[in-house]
């Protein structure tokens, strides 16, 4: 199970959180945006984003997106994105971040996953949530 520390986050994006059994952590569409601004701004690198329908469904995944180049460690590996739709839980790849894993990835690795962030209106569906991996850079 990962373990994440959410504490340096600020407090609307440490509420919105929403942490699986597992250690992965998703946010609403709406508050995505914000995580991973202020995890890029904390050092850590986005890998990657998956779309995620509602908060109540079983998890099952699809990638939105993976960062290819990281070390599992502390890195942000993915985001994830859910459906609303009779408690189907699909997940959808949304990009994969095909750099490095260093401190001079953070920046690039951001842009990509609000590039891949952006496409999630094209999905359709309510109340859908994003799951952000990330780690610290190596």
């Amino acid at each position: 199970m990962l373990e994440r520390d959410l504490t340096r986050l600020s407090s609307r994006v440490r509420e919105a959180a929403i942490v699986n059994p597992n250690g992965e952590v998703r946010w609403a569409a709406d508050i995505a945006l914000e995580a991973i601004c202020e995890l890029a701004d904390m050092g850590s690198l986005i890998l990657g984003l998956d779309i995620w329908p509602d908060e109540e469904g079983e998890i099952t995944e699809a990638p939105l997106s993976a960062y290819p180049g990281a070390d599992m460690g502390s890195l942000i590996l993915g985001l994830d994105i859910w459906p609303d739709e009779e408690g189907e839980i699909t997940e959808a790849p949304l990009s994969a971040y095909p750099g490095g894993a260093t401190e001079a990835d953070i920046e690039p690795a951001r842009i990509h996953a609000i590039k891949a962030l952006r496409r999630v209106q094209g999905f359709g569906w309510s109340n859908s949530r994003i799951l952000v991996t990330w780690a610290d850079p190596i």
